[in-house]
């Protein structure tokens, strides 16, 4: 009977005919891909007509085939990485990694694989050696930091810019972000934090996080009118919950709590509870608001004037629309007492 020592011996046995056969594949399906393409063409020249096959041109093809090889070839190696990591240790893993780079230079599928692969285990390493292998990552992503592939240049300026703010290496870093295509502001926040430039630092987190927490809460509304659409009406109510736990939390125009609500409430055509909800949101609107009162946003200059007044400008539009803009789907709200009662009270507060 095979021991456990006998079966790893033969995976550790086997391994390399196994990776050999799976370049052999790749190899052969590539080749006969583009055999296939070739013959396309030589039947649509037999019959006089131009057939329409899944690429252009010739050169075209061997474009896709190239693609798709690079692809194989970052699977792959990726896998041997892996494996060398765990029977040898790191080291002998990053050499390899290297040296199929060395191998295969220009192919910037297997350099991002690569570096995204290896970057987590580097924090496992002592610290010496968690430098070294840094700057020779660095080396590899500087190849690919012009990348037209959006990701692979994102995450090569990224890995790029973080090693030259631990260097303190600020000039190096901020240069990187001209290039970088995508918004920079928590890049630029923790750069400002590196430099101990705390309140420019605070100003880019807080917009940031502002940013998110609107994003959010459009994203919560979304789901929410999707799911009135489905007829799931218990998911709808608790994105509504959520929704409005999450304008509270983070303090953004309170009116905007109630949004998800309303698009249950008038789901139902229940005008009471319709009335209630938008009691709740007009209330909101009343008074001015103080963003910048809300530590989380203590740093943002929102106290102006316009801002300030911004709640009262809502109210006054939702006012005139509610009397105005009564659609199919609020209509059931016309005769009630309740609504015709609300809406001149606050019609009336807003004239004084």
């Amino acid at each position: 009977m095979k021991t456990r020592e006998d079966y790893e011996q033969m995976v550790l046995d086997t391994r390399p005919d196994l990776e050999l056969a799976i370049e052999a594949v790749a190899g052969d399906a590539i080749t006969t891909a583009l055999a296939l393409l070739e013959r396309h063409y030589e039947i649509a020249a037999e019959r006089g007509g131009s057939y329409t096959g899944p690429v252009r041109n010739r050169h075209e093809a061997y474009g896709i085939a190239a693609e798709q090889n690079s692809r194989i070839l970052k699977s792959v190696n990726t896998m041997k990485v892996q494996s060398i990591i765990q029977e040898d240790g790191f080291e002998k893993g990053f050499q390899f990694a290297l040296e199929q780079v060395r191998a295969f230079p220009t192919c910037e599928n297997l350099i991002y694989s690569l570096g995204v692969f290896l970057q987590p285990s580097l924090g496992l390493q002592s610290v010496e050696y968690q430098s070294k292998y840094r700057e020779e990552l660095a080396k590899l992503y500087l190849r690919i930091r012009n990348s037209e592939n959006i990701e692979i240049k994102k995450e090569a300026i990224s890995f790029l810019f973080y090693l030259h703010c631990e260097k303190e290496e600020y000039e190096k870093a901020a240069a990187l972000l001209s290039d970088y295509p995508a918004d920079t502001k928590l890049m630029m926040a923790h750069l400002h934090q590196q430099k101990k430039e705390y309140e420019p630092a605070c100003v880019l987190f807080e917009h940031r996080m502002l940013e998110i927490a609107v994003e959010l809460q459009d994203i919560l509304i979304a789901l929410t009118q999707v799911s009135l659409s489905e007829n799931r009406r218990n998911d709808a109510e608790e994105l509504a919950c959520i929704q409005e736990q999450l304008a509270k939390q983070f303090g953004i125009l309170e009116c905007t709590a109630y949004t998800a609500k309303l698009e249950c409430a008038i789901s139902k055509k229940d005008a009471e509870y319709c009335t209630k909800i938008l009691s709740l949101l007009l209330a909101s609107m009343e008074g001015r608001m103080d963003i910048s009162s809300n530590i989380l946003f203590k740093h943002l200059n929102l106290s102006d004037d316009n801002i300030e007044n911004l709640p009262r400008q809502l109210l006054s539009s939702m006012i005139e629309q509610l009397k105005f803009e009564l659609y199919d789907e609020t209509s059931f709200l016309k005769e009630n007492p309740e609504f015709q009662s609300l809406l001149r009270r606050y019609g009336e507060y807003l004239e004084r």
